[in-house]
C-alpha cells in the first residue's frame, strides 16, 4: 500500500499524456457512416441489411457490426456535438491505459519500470487514437485479458468470469468485428492452460476456459445478422473471389499497407510501433526464465495482422501490452549491477519524480491538443480542413439528384450530408464496384461512362503516387466536363448535359485550373477568375497556388508577390514552399532555392517536385551522389513511375561515362511512358552506341 501515491502518480502522467496525443478534432472519414447509420436506426427503428446510400450498389447485402455503437455516437452528437465525441474518445483511451496500470499494480510490478513501458505503449499505439469504433476492441482486449489474468491468479470465480464473458461478447458482437481477435485471444489462454494441466496436473483453468470459449462464441451470435456477422470472417481464407477482393483492398487503401512497406515507414507512428515491437519481442527473450505460451502465441498473432497492415499496429500493442509490462519490470527489478543496488534507494524517489513529470511534459509538448491551432480547427471540433465541407455545400445547391464519382475516403460524409455516392469506406457492398472505382480514379473514363457519372467531386492529385492524375487529365481538359468549384480541399466537375446547364453557365472557371496550368490563358481572364476564387473565400491558399501561373509567364514579380501571399495564409503549405524555391532558382539564387526545397520536403516527405529539383540542383553542381540519393528516394518509396526521376538517373550516367549503366534506367522509363524524355533519349543512346 505504501506504493499507493506512486501508482496514482503514474496514472496521473499518463493522464496528461494520453489526453494531450488525443486532444485532436475529428477527422476520421469512418464517423460519418457510423454517425449516418445511427441517425437512420433512431429514425425508422430499423437495423440496416442492404446498402442504402450509394447509386452503384444500392440493395447489395450489407452487415453494419458496429450498429450499437452507431446509435450511441449518433445520440451523443445529437446532444454534445463534436466536443461530447473527442472526449469520449479520450475517455475511453485513458480507461484502456488505466486497466493497464491496475492490472500492473495487482500483479506487484514496478510503477518507474511500467510508467515507462506504459508511455511508451501511448506513443507506439497513437496512431490508433482517432475517433473510431476500434476503440471498442482496443478497450474489450485489454480488459479481456486482465480478466484472464484475475482468473488465473485467483482474483475472480469461474461464474463471474463465464459471466461477464458472455456478456462481453454479446456486447462486443454488437459492437466491432474486432471481437474475433477477443476469441483468438481466449483461444490462446485456452493452449496456455492446456499446457499448464500437462505440466502441473492443473486442468480446472483448462476446463473454466474451454466453456468460456464455447460461451463466448454462442454469445458472439446474438446479434441481428445471426452467423453472417462473421461468416466473411472466415471465408475470406477460403473463397476465391473474397481472397481477390481482400488483396484489392490491401493494395488500394493506405491503412491496409503493410508496416513494412517502404512507403510509410518514414512515419513517426509507424516507427514508433516497430519500435514497440523490437521492445515487446527483446522483452520475452531477456525475461526467458518466465516465459509464458501466451506471451509469445499473442505476439505472433498479433504480429502477424500488423504485418500486413498498419491498421492493426495499435491492437498488436494492447494485445501485448500487460505481458511487456510484466517482462520488463521483473527484468529491471532483478538487475544485480552493484551501482544500481548501492544508489537505488537514494535514486528511487528523484527518479521516479523526474519520470512522472517527463511522461506529462510529454503529452504537453507533443500534444497537437496542446500544442497545434491549425486556422479554422478547435480540438473539440470538426477539422474543416479534413472533409469537403464547401464542396458538399456547393454540390447540394445547385446539382440535385447528381450521379457522383467521389473519393472513397469522403463517401462517409457526402452520406451524412444526403448525397447518394459512387463509394465509401464500407467494403462489403462495394465487392462488385471496387475493381471498378480503382480502374476510373486511374482514368478508364469508358467505365465511368458507363456508371453513368455527371457530376465528380475529387481530392486533389496527392504529391507524390497518385492515381487520379489522369482522371483530373481527363476532366480538366475534355470539352465533356466543367470545372465548376474548387477550394483548397477539392474540385468539384460537371458533365455537360441538360440539367446541369445554368450551374456550368454560371460558375464554370474557363481560364484558371489549380491543377493544371496554361500559360496561354488570356492574363486579364485569368484574372478575374483568380479573384473570384479569393473573394470567395479569403483564407483560401489554392488560389495563390494557382497564381503560379504568373511563373510560367516569366511575371517573377507577381508570381512572388502571391506567393508570399498565401505563405502568410499559411507558412506550412509545402506547394507553396516549393514554388518559392523555383523563383529563387530562376533568379539564380541556388541556396535559398535549396532552403525552400527543403522546408516542403520537411512539410510533406511525398512531395516529389522538391525532391527532383534538389537533386537537378546537385546535378548541376556536378556533385552526382548527392543527386543520386534525392532522385533514388523518389523512386525507391514516392513514385516509382515517375519517368523524369529514372531519365535524370540516365543522363547523369551518360555525363559520367557509363552508357551502359544508363540504359536500365532509361528504359524503364520509356517502358512506364513511350513519349517521355526517358524514351527519347534512349532512343539517341542507343543510336550513337550502337547498343542493342
Amino acid at each position: 500500500m505504501r506504493n499507493n501515491w506512486k501508482w496514482l502518480l503514474a496514472g496521473g502522467s499518463l493522464l496528461v499524456l494520453i489526453t494531450g496525443l488525443s486532444l485532436t478534432p475529428v477527422s476520421d472519414p469512418d464517423l460519418w457512416i457510423m454517425l449516418t447509420t445511427g441517425r437512420h436506426i433512431a429514425e425508422s427503428g430499423q437495423i440496416p441489411h442492404t446498402d442504402l446510400w450509394s447509386h452503384t450498389a444500392n440493395g447489395q447485402p450489407w452487415v453494419m457490426h458496429e450498429w450499437l455503437p452507431s446509435v450511441i455516437l449518433h445520440g451523443l452528437h445529437k446532444f454534445a456535438g463534436f466536443p461530447g465525441i473527442v472526449i469520449l474518445k479520450i475517455l475511453l483511451l485513458n480507461l484502456i491505459f488505466f486497466i493497464g496500470i491496475i492490472a500492473s499494480r495487482r500483479r506487484g510490478l514496478n510503477p518507474l519500470i511500467t510508467l515507462l513501458v506504459m508511455a511508451l505503449a501511448v506513443m507506439a499505439g497513437r496512431i490508433g487514437f482517432s475517433e473510431r469504433v476500434q476503440l471498442v476492441t482496443f478497450l474489450a482486449l485489454t480488459a479481456e485479458i486482465f480478466l484472464l489474468d484475475l482468473l488465473e491468479r485467483d482474483g475472480i470465480s469461474a461464474r463471474a468470469f463465464l459471466i461477464i464473458a458472455a456478456a462481453g461478447f454479446m456486447l462486443w458482437a454488437n459492437s466491432h468485428l474486432g471481437l474475433m481477435s477477443g476469441l483468438v485471444v481466449l483461444f490462446i489462454y485456452l493452449l496456455d492452460s492446456l499446457l499448464t494441466g500437462f505440466r502441473q496436473g492443473r486442468w480446472s483453468p483448462f476446463r473454466i476456459l474451454i466453456l468460456g470459449f464455447l460461451i463466448a462464441c454462442l454469445a458472439t451470435l446474438i446479434n441481428p445478422y445471426g452467423i453472417s456477422l462473421v461468416k466473411p470472417f472466415f471465408k475470406f481464407y477460403f473463397d476465391p473471389r473474397l481472397i481477390e477482393f481482400d488483396r484489392l483492398i490491401y493494395g488500394t487503401i493506405h491503412e491496409y499497407t503493410s508496416i513494412f512497406s517502404p512507403s510509410i515507414m518514414g512515419d513517426a507512428a509507424v516507427r514508433w510501433g516497430l519500435g514497440w515491437m523490437a521492445f515487446s519481442a527483446l522483452g520475452i527473450i531477456l525475461n526467458w526464465r518466465n516465459f509464458r505460451l501466451s506471451s509469445l502465441l499473442l505476439w505472433l498473432a498479433f504480429f502477424y495482422l500488423a504485418f500486413y497492415a498498419v491498421r492493426f499496429v495499435p491492437l498488436f500493442v494492447f494485445a501485448t501490452l500487460g505481458f511487456t509490462a510484466a517482462n520488463w519490470s521483473q527484468i529491471l527489478t532483478g538487475f544485480s549491477v552493484k551501482l544500481f543496488r548501492k544508489y537505488s534507494n537514494l535514486s528511487a524517489k528523484p527518479l521516479f519524480w523526474a519520470a512522472c513529470l517527463g511522461v506529462a511534459l510529454a503529452g504537453v509538448l507533443l500534444g497537437p491538443g496542446f500544442t497545434e491551432k491549425p486556422a479554422g480547427t478547435h480540438p473539440l471540433g470538426l477539422d474543416g480542413r479534413a472533409f469537403p465541407v464547401e464542396g458538399t455545400r456547393f454540390v447540394k445547391e445547385n446539382f440535385p439528384d447528381p450521379k457522383i464519382l467521389n473519393d472513397l475516403m469522403d463517401g462517409g460524409y457526402l452520406i451524412w450530408n444526403h448525397v447518394p455516392v459512387f463509394i465509401d469506406g464500407r467494403m462489403s457492398p462495394f465487392r462488385h464496384v471496387l475493381e471498378d472505382y480503382v480502374s476510373i480514379i486511374k482514368g478508364d473514363t469508358a467505365l465511368m461512362n458507363g456508371y453513368g457519372v455527371d457530376l465528380a467531386l475529387l481530392r486533389y492529385p496527392r504529391s507524390g503516387k497518385s492515381l487520379s492524375s489522369r482522371l483530373h487529365e481527363y476532366l480538366s481538359g475534355s470539352s465533356r466536363w466543367a470545372l465548376v468549384y474548387w477550394d483548397d480541399i477539392c474540385l468539384v466537375f460537371a458533365k455537360r448535359i441538360g440539367k446541369h446547364g445554368d450551374p456550368i453557365l454560371k460558375y464554370q472557371y474557363k481560364y484558371i485550373n489549380p491543377i493544371f496550368t496554361d500559360p496561354a490563358a488570356p492574363a486579364d481572364k485569368f484574372q478575374q477568375e483568380l479573384s473570384r476564387a479569393m473573394e470567395q473565400n479569403p483564407r483560401m491558399v489554392t488560389p495563390y497556388l494557382a497564381a503560379f501561373n504568373y511563373y510560367y509567364q516569366r511575371d517573377l514579380v507577381l508570381a512572388e508577390s502571391y506567393v508570399r501571399q498565401g505563405l502568410a495564409i499559411d507558412g506550412q503549405d509545402a506547394s507553396l514552399h516549393n514554388n518559392l524555391g523555383n523563383i529563387h532558382l530562376t533568379k539564380g539564387q541556388n541556396s535559398q532555392a535549396v532552403e525552400e526545397y527543403s522546408k516542403a520536403i520537411a512539410l510533406d516527405k511525398n512531395i516529389t517536385e522538391a525532391y527532383c529539383n534538389i537533386g537537378y540542383i546537385r546535378e548541376r553542381e556536378g556533385n552526382y551522389e548527392a543527386a543520386e540519393k534525392y532522385y533514388a528516394k523518389i523512386l525507391k518509396s514516392i513514385d516509382p513511375l515517375n519517368t523524369w526521376a529514372y531519365n535524370r538517373m540516365g543522363m547523369m550516367l551518360i555525363t559520367r561515362g557509363r552508357p551502359r549503366e544508363a540504359v536500365r534506367y532509361l528504359s524503364k522509363g520509356a517502358a512506364i511512358d513511350p513519349n517521355s524524355e526517358a524514351a527519347e533519349n534512349l532512343r539517341k543512346l542507343k543510336t550513337l552506341y550502337k547498343i542493342n
